[in-house]
């Protein structure tokens, strides 16, 4: 019965004996416990979550990035169940690429900037630092 926190990472249990678990969601039960597989089921289920919302809201361009980041990451969650997924590092690298960028898609603003916003910010900024403003020449 796998506990509240896991084993640990390879925890040696003073035998040489030693199993391979081709399943990376066990491994993960068995390492971390149930707070770990809660943990990395909260991470993806947010993350899908949040881009099927945000493609339902989308009008420009029909949401195709956002389903193409949910199908990315909802095959890398199933294919977690057929091999260790974390032992093999470029796999796991490019999920959470997928997640950080799904991350950053959610946070966008739909609304374009006004025009001479930025001109307008840099100014305010520079009026702040006490900066005195570039001649235009």
């Amino acid at each position: 019965m796998p506990k509240l926190a896991g084993r640990g990472g390879h925890a040696c249990t003073g035998t040489f004996e030693t199993f391979v678990l081709d399943d990376q969601w066990l491994k993960t039960l068995v390492e971390t416990g149930i707070l770990g597989v809660l943990g990395w089921g909260w991470l993806f289920g947010r993350c899908i979550r949040r881009l099927a919302r945000r493609s339902r809201r989308e009008r420009h361009n029909g949401g195709w990035l956002e389903v193409s980041l949910v199908a990315s990451i909802v095959s890398f969650v199933v294919g977690m169940w057929f091999y260790d997924a974390f032992s093999f590092i470029q796999v796991t690298v490019m999920m959470l690429i997928l997640v950080a960028l799904s991350a950053t898609l959610v946070q966008l603003d739909d609304k374009p900037l006004p025009r001479g916003a930025l001109v307008r910010g840099r100014a305010r900024v520079r009026r702040l630092a006490g900066v005195e403003a570039e001649p235009l020449a």
